[in-house]
């Protein structure tokens, strides 16, 4: 019977809860974009972007040949529209989302609204800047309740079909 709760519960759990992005791809926002020497790419999760942290890939690629620029530095910075300060800014890191050959990190997202993400790139060629724009959404609601009530209706359900097992067992 406990295993049975415990199951139920880290169902519950895992279906009940916004997922966190950690990894390559998502959303393509831009594509082959001219950077100084370069081409940018860059994809983002979750989509839709929301209030809190935004997975951003980006892969910095040389026109000619659409190879990867494996030496640079890569810095998104993230503003919204309506002020034009920038809020957050993060160095991206290569590898840091398991592929070697993009550039990744986490951009903070503190308020809903229109966005502008500037991803600059100093490499061995020198350096450009592109950017994207981005409609934030308010933060998902927090499924307190709802969960609550679901780990309930289903604790209750193995109660009873524990309950209602040993009854029809012959003594």
């Amino acid at each position: 019977m406990i295993g049975v709760l415990l199951v139920a519960l880290g169902l519950v759990s895992v279906v009940g809860l916004p997922s966190v992005a950690d990894a390559n791809g998502g959303t393509l926002r831009l594509s082959r974009a001219t950077a100084g020497p370069y081409l940018v790419s860059a994809w983002t999760r979750p989509d839709p972007p929301r209030v809190g942290r935004l997975d951003l890939s980006v892969a910095v690629m040389t026109p000619g040949s659409g190879q990867a620029v494996l030496g640079a530095e890569v810095r998104a910075n993230a503003a919204l529209t309506a002020r034009q300060e920038v809020a957050t800014s993060t160095r991206l890191e290569r590898g840091g989302g398991g592929n070697l050959l993009l550039y990744h990190g986490n951009v903070e997202l503190p308020a809903a609204g229109g966005w502008r993400v500037l991803i600059e790139t100093d490499g061995p060629d020198g350096s450009g800047i592109t950017a994207f724009e981005l409609d934030v959404q308010p933060p998902l609601p927090i499924a307190g309740p709802i969960t609550i009530g679901v780990v309930a209706l289903i604790a209750a359900g193995a109660l009873w079909w524990a309950r209602t097992r040993r009854r029809a067992r012959p003594s």
